[in-house]
């Protein structure tokens, strides 16, 4: 299994911490505590990345299909 990291982001709202991955759209978590948030958020991450690789292996079809790694660094 490989380890990607995301950049979270909590925000108070009312009685909730409410979270979010920047990097990754659709992943968000809630909580009455930024642990249970971020709890939230971990579980939502791994369901939208398992969403994402059901529907690009449904779209693949007959047609070959190139899959690579891109390595980009930021400054």
């Amino acid at each position: 299994m490989k380890e990607r990291l995301f950049t979270a982001v909590y925000e108070k709202e009312g009685d909730w911490y409410v979270a979010r991955a920047d990097e990754l759209r659709g992943a968000y978590g809630q909580g009455a505590t930024i642990e249970e948030a971020r709890q939230s958020l971990r579980e939502a991450i791994i369901l939208v990345l398992e969403e994402k690789a059901t529907i690009a292996n449904e779209r693949q079809g007959s047609e070959p299909v190139l899959r690579e790694e891109i390595s980009i660094a930021i400054a």
